[in-house]
């Protein structure tokens, strides 16, 4: 029985992580590749090369690792933009760039801030 259990629980975190690439990550990581057809995660891997020659680590491992970023990633960007207001193009696409580390570091600075000058000085000093 608890080994059904586990491969259930299995397969709908297959699912979810499979949903969240084709949703989320793939589309603004790497745009140019076309992942319509793709319904699993080995389907995923098999399209493209690029996502298969970057896996130094388990799949799992990597796509938990990832919707950590995104998470935190938007969670810093409600936050700003509750501060600041619409945040600029230069500001987002610096965050984007910004390592997970840095990314839960500006949200304790997101709490303080009251202009992106501030979050530029914070982004350049870690």
């Amino acid at each position: 029985m608890n080994e059904r259990l586990l491969e259930m629980r299995e397969a709908s975190l297959q699912a979810s992580i499979t949903q969240w690439l084709l949703q989320y990550y793939l589309p603004t990581r790497m745009p140019e590749s076309d992942f319509e057809k793709c319904r699993t995660i080995q389907e995923i891997i098999m399209t493209s090369e690029e996502l298969t020659i970057d896996l130094t680590i388990p799949l799992k491992e990597k796509v938990f690792r990832m919707g950590i970023e995104q998470g935190t990633f938007s969670v810093l960007v409600k936050l700003l933009e509750r501060r600041l207001g619409p945040l600029s193009p230069e500001l987002s696409k610096s965050l984007e760039g910004a390592t997970l580390t840095t990314l839960n570091r500006l949200v304790d600075v997101a709490l303080e801030v009251v202009s992106e000058d501030q979050v530029f000085e914070a982004l350049s000093a870690g």
